[in-house]
């Protein structure tokens, strides 16, 4: 365990799939009845849009991709790229509820404490989820041999040079294992249809915070 006091539990059908709005409000509603000063989650693109659905409702304000934060008395103080990457800000928070999405790999595990946290479970009033949205069905992406480029140490990024997808793999793909990292791709490479848009990192894609990026 790593410091979880517990865990909460909303098991229900009708969260059997992820939809944003439903957890926003259920989020919402742990987050008063729990006292909860901090709501975090590690960035994708489900977070970036579950958290600001949970921050509606509480009425403040939510933070993406951080990558450092500490306690400032009542206030956190983070740290984020701002520019694309080409500059770093540092945001004081304030208010009852601070929610902010974190960059995987800009924080390291935390110290193993205690035993297995007890599991709780939530009951749930299912008229009070929002029906503004529904479930239609899943598109599966063929699996990688490489982990996601927001959790790595080391992302090798591809850009315009390349023409081909084998070229992609031959020389950004064989340095990024030889290394042990990452693949990303520019916007460019995604567009031109040579890279899957799940590698692009950068400003129009994912924010990645690697000990060594290589571009």
């Amino acid at each position: 365990m790593f410091g979880a006091e517990a865990i909460l539990l909303a098991d229900h059908p009708s969260l059997e799939h992820p939809l944003a709005d439903r957890y926003g409000v259920l989020l919402a509603d742990l987050v008063r009845e729990e006292g909860a000063t901090l709501l975090c989650a590690a960035s994708s693109t489900f977070s970036r849009d579950l958290l600001p659905r949970a921050a509606g409702p509480l009425q403040v304000p939510m933070l993406s991709d951080v990558t450092g934060a500490a306690a400032d008395g009542d206030a956190f103080l983070c740290r984020r790229a701002i520019f694309a990457g080409n500059g770093v800000a540092t945001v004081q928070m304030e208010g009852p509820v601070c929610l902010m999405t974190l960059l995987p790999a800009a924080f390291g595990l935390p110290e193993q404490k205690g035993p297995e946290s007890p599991v709780r479970h939530v009951a749930l009033e299912e008229a009070a989820l929002p029906r503004g949205t529904e479930f239609v069905g899943r598109s599966v992406l063929p699996a990688g041999g490489r982990p996601d480029a927001t959790e790595a140490s080391i992302v090798v990024s591809g850009g315009r040079a390349f023409r081909s997808r084998e070229e992609v793999e031959k020389h950004v793909g064989g340095l990024a294992d030889a290394l042990g990292g990452v693949v990303g791709s520019t916007r460019a490479l995604v567009d031109a249809g040579i890279t899957p848009n799940p590698l692009r990192i950068g400003h129009t894609g994912k924010n990645v915070a690697p000990e060594l990026p290589l571009p």
